[in-house]
């Protein structure tokens, strides 16, 4: 079974988050997004999602997108994930790794 990334980030959107947080152990809703390829429909024909869209949507839930890269092949991506997390409202940094 094939999950996209753009799927995950559709889930991770839907998810039922707290609405409210009495107890104060937790602050902030945190997605993190380990990846080694492109999201779906940036390099190819959309799958009816669309990523840059759901950041925004992420900014109004009050989620952050961390986003974690595996290099050398998310390289050419490099720009797209940082403005995806950038979008979500909390200024995140793209993390890379090299294997």
């Amino acid at each position: 079974m094939i999950i996209y990334l753009v799927d995950a980030l559709y889930e991770a959107l839907n998810f039922a988050w707290r609405d409210n947080n009495d107890d104060k152990i937790f602050y902030d809703k945190l997605v993190i997004l380990f990846t080694d390829s492109a999201l779906n429909g940036l390099f190819t024909d959309l799958s009816g999602k669309d990523s840059w869209k759901m950041s925004h949507q992420f900014l109004k839930k009050d989620i952050t997108l961390l986003v974690v890269g595996v290099e050398p092949t998310i390289i050419e991506c490099y720009d797209f994930y940082c403005a995806l997390a950038e979008n979500t409202g909390k200024g995140q940094i793209f993390c890379s790794f090299f294997y």
